[in-house]
């Protein structure tokens, strides 16, 4: 009989994490880990409960949701970069500091090349993979996972502040260009 879905079930304090198995129609507890729950030991129980998750069947559908969601950052900057360079010359003639504003466009364009790169190589990593990894599998599924929450991080500290500056110069200095806002 194989197994056909894992699921984690986590209780109030002291926090239980569960791994239990539908197999034929009955859901069998598999693995159980008690943690105490408190504001020092946050990260250990998230680690827990990561640890559960990738090394399940899941693994590489997680994967893959990461890849999704990194994707969609990268779609949602065209919101901003495409009408920004259709607008270029007329933003130039009207902004304050038109060479300041193109060198930091030109920044963010690069800074969106990288973490597409990035991103490509990640998802490469796994790219196709589906089923329960083996055990030879999870430290190449936790680095991948590191990979993306790094990838996600880079875009959150970045790539977005660096669009909503952008977006404050032309709504600071122009204003009527606010059209441009429908992105980030």
């Amino acid at each position: 009989m194989s197994a056909e879905k894992n699921t984690i079930n986590m209780n109030p304090s002291p926090l239980a994490v569960s791994v239990h198995e539908n197999i034929a129609g009955e859901n069998v507890a598999m693995e159980e880990v008690s943690l105490d729950i408190n504001k020092d030991n946050v990260e250990e129980v998230q680690a827990a409960v990561a640890d559960h998750l990738l090394k399940s069947e899941q693994s590489w559908d997680i994967l893959n949701s990461l890849y999704l969601e990194c994707a969609n950052k990268l779609l949602h900057t065209r919101g901003f970069t495409v009408p920004v360079l259709a607008q270029m010359s007329v933003l130039k003639e009207k902004l304050n500091d038109p060479d300041g504003f193109q060198r930091s466009f030109s920044t963010l364009l690069n800074d969106i090349q990288a973490f597409k790169l990035q991103l490509d190589g990640i998802q490469a990593q796994h790219q196709g993979k589906t089923g329960t990894p083996t055990e030879a599998d999870w430290p190449t599924i936790f680095a991948i996972s590191q990979n993306y929450s790094n990838l996600i991080s880079y875009f959150e500290s970045v790539v977005a502040p660096l669009i909503f500056t952008l977006i404050d110069v032309i709504k600071a200095e122009h204003g009527d260009m606010l059209s441009l806002e429908a992105v980030a």
